[in-house]
């Protein structure tokens, strides 16, 4: 039942996404606390995250967790939740997936970060990602949408002391070999980074559960859908890389 919700999630996420609705799949997802811990499953989206920032608010006792499962959402929902979780100087916890909106902001602002030893990670894009499923008529996205999105985003990751440049570094390693997998059936649909090159990028204090992280080797028929992007040697780390 787990590698089925996984599989699900993974192949409705093929680019970062501009709004989410919760789909039939995500509709008994849990958004709350429970033993006194909040937890996030699903799409991030408004109306979740004022559930969870209202039973933060209505709690006694403040929970110190977040425990989170979730393909991503919105840009700006995404970040919403990361700016509250770290002004609450929450820690969090990644059970089963955190792709694209979560793993570009939900992930970085945790305080500890904690890891299963199957949990996947996945970036493919941000606001500063160059192409984007979107027409050309669509004025008010590009004149509008994208330059907030994109000013907000380099601002958030200049508090967090993330290089904003984790969103989108991917895409410039790309073969063309990786561009024609969806001919044989091989949909590439985003990269993620070893320990180490999360560290080189700011993302620091992982704690990993079960003192080791390799959820390729628990998830097999979904790895192909991730590609292990390395950072280059003569990369050096930057803040604010990316500003209007």
């Amino acid at each position: 039942m787990k590698f089925l919700f996984i599989l699900v999630l993974l192949g409705s996420v093929a680019c970062t996404s501009l709004g989410a609705k919760k789909n039939d799949v995500e509709s008994n997802f849990f958004v709350g606390i429970q033993n006194d811990v909040l937890v996030y499953e699903g799409s991030i989206t408004k109306s979740s995250n004022l559930t969870i920032f209202q039973a933060f608010e209505k709690s006694k006792e403040k929970p110190k967790k977040l425990i989170i499962s979730s393909s991503g959402g919105e840009i700006g929902a995404g970040m919403d939740l990361g700016e509250w979780i770290h002004s609450n100087k929450l820690n969090i916890e990644i059970k089963n997936l955190c792709l694209s909106s979560c793993a570009n902001y939900v992930l970085p602002a945790g305080n500890i970060k904690y890891l299963h030893k199957d949990t996947i990670l996945m970036w493919h894009g941000s606001a500063w990602q160059k192409q984007w499923d979107t027409t050309d008529s669509d004025e008010s996205f590009y004149a509008s949408y994208l330059p907030k999105m994109r000013k907000r985003e380099a601002a958030f990751y200049h508090r967090i002391g993330v290089d904003n440049l984790i969103t989108v570094y991917g895409h410039n390693e790309m073969t063309m070999w990786d561009k024609l997998k969806s001919l044989f059936g091989k949909d590439l649909i985003g990269w993620d980074y070893s320990l180490d090159d999360l560290e080189r990028f700011g993302i620091s204090k992982i704690i990993l559960i079960d003192n080791h992280w390799d959820w390729r080797e628990y998830q097999p028929k979904a790895r192909n859908a991730i590609k292990r992007i390395t950072l280059k040697k003569n990369y050096s780390f930057m803040l604010h890389r990316f500003e209007i």
